[in-house]
Formats: structure tokens, sequence, C-alpha cells
């Protein structure tokens, strides 16, 4: 169209010059009228296309997946089109818009993939198509409404090789520790005769007299224990590192640690505080893991500074077993004594592990050569901030809390370390 009336000026421009080219521009200007309006009419008679969309309706947080639409032309006549899928504002994209042509009754299939930045719910929320009529004078945008909605959970992929190392008692290739030894723990398993290493407590003198020789008892790790999260989802978990929030490394190490967990028989459950604010019962079994899953994919960090004291309380008003409570959260020096005194009031009844989460830039300040007055400043601050902190956590530690100061990347493993640790010495 714009071709065509680009002519029809330069005509006009020129029967001004030359009075026998007036005829010649009135004649163009009727004949693109009319193949317009004829090109118009065809285009508008021309049957739809159908879209459907294939995606799947759960889909990790920072993987790529596919994205197909399937389009059909019911008509006859050869449909040329561009695509536009209208996908979720957190998710980046490649290989969309596409372009198609499909000739009458046949389809097509268009690829793309998309990548989710946050987990939670989402929407497709419709698809555009721009068809261009026969002769390209028109372009017809049909928007077709297939709204449909996909849900993002944290990567259970890296859930899923984790597991798989743990079913085949290779937790070790992950960086786990697990140095349990034979007849050590704190659960009364069965006697047995007694062996050269054993320590002379597991010796069982009644049995030794009926016998006549030596027999020990044998030890396991207990059964039917509970460890519990407390998630702070407050503003200081909204910070990133490598484009991952630290609330998400929090249910990354959350999710890991249930499932080493309730392959040791103990029970799992959370509760988030600071916003969103979410309680799952401790449980136990082969379901619990996608259970909470299901619970925590659409938790988000808010605003809201977290106040400890209060979650603290709340947790204790539920009047649950002795259980090993996991308070992940990532501090700053107003945080501390509010930290301090919830802490306090978790240790009368429960070990507690602090999992205190640090962003690198600290660590990138303090190993940063100095070398003029900015980077000073840069290492003095983080390295202020850093003492604050140990100062806190040692404090924290002569109250007979665990606490781990630890880079978010590094959390989940080293929380299962820090559970094999606790189960091994049986301090719960």
């Amino acid at each position: 169209m714009v071709w065509a009336l680009t002519v029809l000026a330069v005509l006009s421009l020129a029967g001004v010059i030359f009075d026998n080219i007036a005829a010649l521009w009135q004649i163009g200007g009727v004949l693109i009228a009319a193949v317009a309006i004829a090109d118009l009419v065809i285009l508008r008679s021309q049957q739809i296309p159908t879209v459907e969309r294939l995606v799947d309706p759960n889909l990790p947080l920072g993987a790529r997946r596919p994205v197909r639409l399937k389009l059909y032309n019911p008509g006859r006549q050869i449909l040329t089109f561009r695509v536009h899928d209208h996908y979720p504002d957190d998710f980046t994209i490649e290989g969309m818009p596409g372009n198609a042509i499909l000739d009458g009754r046949r389809s097509a299939t268009l690829r793309y993939t998309v990548t989710a930045k946050a987990r939670g719910d989402h929407h497709f929320s419709a698809t555009d198509l721009a068809l261009k009529s026969a002769l390209g004078f028109w372009s017809r945008v049909i928007r077709i409404d297939n709204t449909e909605l996909v849900r993002v959970f944290p990567n259970f992929g890296e859930l899923s090789r984790y597991a798989l190392l743990a079913a085949r008692n290779r937790l070790s290739m992950a960086g786990v520790r697990r140095r349990q030894k034979r007849g050590q723990g704190s659960e009364f398993h069965q006697l047995r005769e007694y062996q050269q290493g054993d320590s002379l407590r597991q010796i069982d003198w009644k049995a030794t007299a009926r016998y006549q020789k030596l027999i020990a008892k044998e030890y396991r790790e207990e059964q039917d224990q509970q460890l519990f999260f407390l998630l702070d989802c407050g503003q200081r978990m909204r910070h990133r590192d490598q484009d991952q929030q630290h609330l998400d490394s929090a249910l990354n190490a959350l999710l890991l640690a249930a499932h080493v967990a309730v392959k040791q028989g103990d029970a799992v459950g959370f509760m988030t505080f600071a916003g969103s604010e979410r309680f799952v019962a401790p449980r136990k079994g082969a379901g619990v893991v996608p259970a909470l899953l299901r619970a925590s994919y659409d938790i988000e960090s808010s605003t809201h500074a977290a106040d400890f004291v209060r979650a603290a309380d709340a947790f204790m008003a539920k009047r649950l077993q002795r259980a090993l409570v996991v308070l992940v959260t990532n501090t700053r020096d107003g945080d501390q004594d509010d930290l301090m005194l919830a802490v306090r009031l978790l240790q009368k009844k429960h070990l507690v592990i602090v999992a205190d989460m640090r962003e690198p830039v600290l660590d990138e300040c303090i190993e940063s050569p100095v070398e003029d007055q900015r980077t000073a400043l840069n290492f003095m601050t983080a390295h202020a901030l850093r003492e604050s902190r140990a100062h806190v956590h040692e404090s924290m530690r002569h109250q007979g809390a665990v606490v781990i100061d630890i880079l978010p990347r590094q959390l989940p493993l080293a929380l299962v370390n820090e559970y094999f640790d606790i189960k091994r010495s049986a301090r719960l």
C-alpha cells in the first residue's frame, strides 16, 4: 500500500508539470483503489487459523523449556501471517515472533523456548496473528484468546539430581558428608557380638554374663524426629545473586534437606513470616517433598521488615514436639537484637540452626585490592559489617544455637551436612 501510494504521489506531482500525465494519475488512483478494495475483500473472507499452545503446566525456575504452537488453516486459500504469543512478563524467550505460510487445510507447528525468572503462577494470555493479504496491501491482526496457567516451581531438576544420588547412597558426590559408623548413634538397634574397635560403653554386661562372651549394643540414628523451617520472606530476602533471590536459595535448601530427612524417617514442615505467612505441619513419608513443593512454589518475598520475635512466638504457640528448627534469613545490624531474642525463645524447647545468608559482594570487597579512596572505603565498610555479623553469630553460639554464615548458593549442601552432624551427635 505504501509503495502504491508513493507511485500515485509521484504521478500527481508529475501531473502538475505535464498536463498529459494528469489523466494517467486519475486512472492510476482508480486502479489502485479497486485493487486494494478487492484485496481487502479477499482478506476479510479468509477463514481464521486455529491455534493450540502446547506447554508444560509445571515449569522449573531458570531452565529453558519448549513451547509449541500448532496452527491449522481451515480454509482453502494459502495464508501468510506473523505470529506473536503473549508469554508471561517474567519470562525471557527465544524464537518469537515467528512467521508461517499455510496451504489450505494444512497444519504447521511453530516452536520457541521460554525461561522462567520468577516462581509462582503465570499466564500465557493470548496469541496474535497478523494475516497478510494476497497482494500484500493489508494486514489483518487477530487476537486469539487462549489463556493458559503455568506454575513455576523451584528447579526440581537439580533437586532430582540430588535425590538420585541419595537413592544410591552417593550424596558424598554432591558434597554431603555422611560419616555414620557401625554401632554409633543414639537409638538402640540390636545386640551383637563385640567387635574390635567398639567402645567399652557399648558393652551390655548382663548379656555378656548370660552368653559368656562380650556382647555389644548397636545403635542407629534416631527416627521419628522433626525438622522444621522458619523462612524469612521479608525485604532482606529480596536480594539477588546471579539472577536468583535469596528466598529461592532458601527454598532449594528446604527441599533438599526435606528429601534427606524423609529418607532418615524424620518429619518435615515449615512456616513463613514477614509478609507471606504460611504453615505446613511436620509430616513424613514418600509424599512429603511433592507436598512441600506445591505448598511453597508461589511464596514471594515482601517489602516488610522481619519481626523475628513475633515469628518465634507464633511458632512456639503451635506447641510442637522438640524439633530441629532451621531459621533461614539474611540479617543486617538493625536485625541482630531482635534475632537474638527470637533464638533465645526458640532454644527453650528446640535445637536451633540459624542459617544467615550473606551477599557475595561483602567477600568481593574484602578480597579486592585497595587501590584508591573508593576501594578503601568499600573495604572498611565490608570489613565492619562482617565483624558485626561474626560478633552476633558468636553470641548465638554461646546460647547453644548452631549458626551457619554462608553464601546463598552454598546453603543447600551446608544445611544437609549440618543435619547429618546433629543426627550423628544425638544433640536433638
